[in-house]
């Protein structure tokens, strides 16, 4: 049997810590590595002292789950190209994602993050996770 390992891509929104939970519960039943992704487009040390501290909860998080948390530099690339540069390096073969807050419309126009990632990578497969419902 193939090694399963499992990539949740986060961002600075409400539905980061959801994500990693359900990341580590997939990665816990099949015996996973898990490895945290956040990409941000400047030095860690140059953001808002209010998301630094939301990046030291999910490194955290990511310890006690024990996971890899990864903050990578955006570098002018696509966020799409972010994550499946990680996925092949690390030999990722689930990503976790939180779902799209675009637009149809945006989608159409910039195109989807799923299917870049899905034409970037081969035999990975994708879970894409709902947002939180504000009530």
């Amino acid at each position: 049997m193939m090694n399963e390992k499992i990539l949740v891509c986060i961002k600075n929104d409400a539905n980061a810590e959801k994500l990693i939970r359900r990341g580590f519960r997939i990665a816990d039943r099949l015996r996973s590595e898990l490895f945290i992704l956040t990409a941000i487009d400047r030095n860690l040390s140059d953001l808002p002292e209010q998301i630094q501290n939301e990046y030291k909860e999910w490194q955290e998080l990511a310890e006690q789950f024990h996971a890899h948390f990864l903050v990578e530099p955006i570098q002018e690339r696509k966020i799409s190209q972010v994550i499946t540069d990680v996925a092949n390096q690390k030999h990722i073969t689930q990503i976790i994602l939180g779902q799209s807050v675009k637009s149809r419309v945006e989608e159409l126009a910039k195109g989807s993050i799923v299917n870049a990632i899905m034409r970037q990578t081969d035999g990975v497969d994708i879970h894409i996770v709902a947002n939180s419902r504000k009530s």
